[in-house]
């Protein structure tokens, strides 16, 4: 006996038929109605059609990211308490790092001491400049990493392949090769702090060129149009 199976496999159901050849005749049918794999809003809209664990996978990245970026700023404090460059005590790392089932998530929490906080109001891109031209101590180079940490990443708005351009507002772009015009000769992270607004000056939303850099240059890290990277003085 020659049999053959089919198979009619839908979004939320699977038909099956067994078929005997020789005596053309059917052995099996039926079908087998499931839910939907994907949201019923988006049956049929092709690629927007959204899976149903689309939310909890989103969810999950996120978990991810948020602990790997903490993890980074954990190795990172360690070897800067090492070296003397931040203020922290060794003791205060392993509290935010390590869980503890009997204090749980109250222990777990990010160093607050005075003088960390004092430390991490200390302006990143004022000792960048201040850096090229007189000494910085040791906590101070040790803020100036800690920020790279922080701002880790080039952010960009790309919206298609535009090349070489890269968002400074809603509608607006600007080229690398204007932001090397601007730079003038100078480091990376002179040109941030002198177009950065100052202390008691008014702050203007529109200062594009600023609200860009802030956002998008979080290292000193540019990309070409044909994807080369080019590493700036920071």
């Amino acid at each position: 006996m020659e049999t053959t199976l089919g198979i009619d496999l839908g979004t939320n159901s699977i038909g099956i038929a067994l078929t005997d050849q020789k005596q053309a005749r059917i052995l099996y049918s039926g079908i087998r109605i499931f839910p939907e794999g994907i949201t019923k809003d988006t049956i049929g809209q092709g690629e927007k059609e959204e899976s149903r664990n689309a939310t909890r996978r989103m969810k999950r990245q996120m978990r991810r990211q948020y602990f790997r970026k903490r993890l980074r700023k954990i190795k990172l404090l360690e070897i800067l308490v090492a070296c003397n460059m931040c203020p922290l005590q060794p003791e205060d790392i392993r509290r935010w790092k390590n869980w503890d089932k009997h204090l749980k998530s109250t222990a777990r929490q990010f160093p607050d001491s005075p003088a960390f906080r004092e430390w991490l109001k200390l302006n990143p891109y004022e000792l960048r400049k201040k850096g090229v031209t007189e000494n910085i101590s040791r906590q101070e180079l040790g803020r100036i990493l800690y920020h790279f940490i922080q701002r880790r990443g080039f952010l960009s708005s790309r919206k298609g392949k535009e090349d070489g351009k890269i968002f400074t507002g809603k509608d607006q772009m600007t080229g690398i090769d204007e932001t090397r015009k601007n730079l003038q000769n100078r480091t990376l992270g002179t040109y941030l702090y002198e177009i950065a607004p100052k202390k008691g000056e008014k702050y203007n939303r529109k200062n594009e060129t600023y609200n860009f850099l802030k956002r998008n240059v979080q290292f000193s890290l540019f990309f070409t149009p044909s994807k080369q990277r080019h590493l700036i003085t920071i």
